[in-house]
């Protein structure tokens, strides 16, 4: 066995290129077209005696694809991703049944007046007391602020509408 030379890893490189990383293993490699074609007919250990041992090209393979996936070959870890989903999903769940309850309500004594649900898992609920959002409709009422900060609510933001009326000095 002879030491690998720094041109048979860059030609071993390129029959890995050539084929793609996708899915490579050295057997892949080694029988792709590409690979044939590149080193003119002949099997990687034809070409450069040091290519003849697997592990040298499984090495090589690994560079190779480390380089391609900078965050590595692994999947990510999926825990906390499953925990917080499992968290929205229960908000959800307790909101809707909050928002059920609340349609037992007649509509002018209703909190929750809207549940809207995202393909990504986002979660939109609108409350408001619909005497004071009404109230926005008078004449009195000359501009209205809102709060886009969001303020953190348990792992939910919130978004404030804040209006000030003298007649009713709220």
């Amino acid at each position: 066995m002879s030491k690998v030379s720094i041109e048979a890893k860059a030609t071993y490189r390129g029959c890995i290129e050539a084929r793609s990383t996708v899915g490579a293993t050295v057997q892949k490699v080694n029988h792709a077209p590409t690979t044939k074609l590149l080193l003119n007919g002949r099997s990687p250990g034809e070409h450069d005696p040091a290519l003849q041992a697997k592990q040298v090209k499984c090495s090589i393979l690994h560079d190779v694809k480390l380089g391609k996936n900078p965050a590595g070959l692994r999947l990510p870890d999926m825990k906390p991703f499953i925990v917080k989903q499992a968290q929205a999903q229960k908000w959800t769940a307790s909101a809707m049944h909050l928002h059920l309850e609340d349609l037992k309500k007649p509509k002018d004594e209703r909190y929750i007046h809207k549940i809207l649900t995202s393909d990504e898992g986002g979660v939109l609920v609108f409350t408001f007391v619909p005497f004071i959002l009404g109230l926005l409709h008078q004449d009195e009422v000359t501009a209205f602020e809102c709060d886009v900060t969001f303020k953190r609510v348990i792992d939910l933001n919130e978004w404030e509408m804040v209006t000030y009326l003298p007649s009713i000095e709220r």
